[in-house]
Parts: C-alpha cells; sequence; structure tokens
C-alpha cells in the first residue's frame, strides 16, 4: 500500500484525478481523499494498492490520535463538484506530460 500526495483538488482538479487515473491504469486500486493543510490549504492524496486487495472495512490508526477518527476519514473522502475533474482526463505517460499539462494550467491562474 503506498500514498501519493497528489496536489489540491480545490485549486486543480484535474491534476489531482490525473494521478488518479494514471493509477488505475497501471493496475491499482485507488482510495482518494483531501484534508485542509494549513499552510497549503485543501491537499489532495491518493491510497493505492494492487487491485483486488481489500481495503480494511474501517480504518483504525495504529496509535491513539485525538482528532483522526473513522468518521473524520470517511468525511475526508467525500469530493464536492468543484473538486471533481471537468473532462476526461487522459493517462499521464513519459510520452505525453499530461499531468504536467494540466498542472501548469490549473496553477498558472495563481502564478502569473
Amino acid at each position: 500500500m503506498a500514498v501519493v500526495q497528489s496536489t489540491s483538488p480545490f485549486v486543480a482538479p484535474n491534476s489531482f484525478w490525473c494521478v488518479d487515473t494514471t493509477l488505475k491504469s497501471a493496475g491499482f486500486q485507488t482510495l482518494p481523499y483531501h484534508n485542509y493543510v494549513p499552510s497549503f490549504g485543501e491537499w489532495g492524496y491518493i491510497m493505492a494498492t494492487a487491485a483486488g486487495r481489500p481495503w480494511p472495512q474501517q480504518f483504525q490508526p495504529p496509535v491513539a490520535t485525538r482528532y483522526f477518527t473513522h468518521q473524520v476519514f470517511q468525511q475526508m473522502r467525500l469530493f464536492p463538484p468543484d473538486m471533481l475533474a471537468s473532462q476526461p482526463l487522459d493517462i499521464n505517460r513519459l510520452n505525453n506530460q499530461a499531468l504536467v499539462q494540466y498542472f501548469e494550467k490549473e496553477w498558472s491562474r495563481y502564478t502569473d
């Protein structure tokens, strides 16, 4: 199992979901989620595991946590419409750099 930090699904939803699409195309089962990080804003992650491997029915942190609970994790997996992809997405490949193109287009609104 791996977790991939995958940019902001709020600022760059196509970039975020391109990572998900690409992982799925490589045979992984994915579990996208997001949370608010004070120094970055709304930030996204994708948990991936080999296809066919079942997800735990209820995530239980390995140590006692004060704020992170199963219910909180369920909420982190909900995405409002403005955090969804606005188009069908290409799989990121070395010869098309789809993720770079999505990323540059979406983040350029904040860097120009």
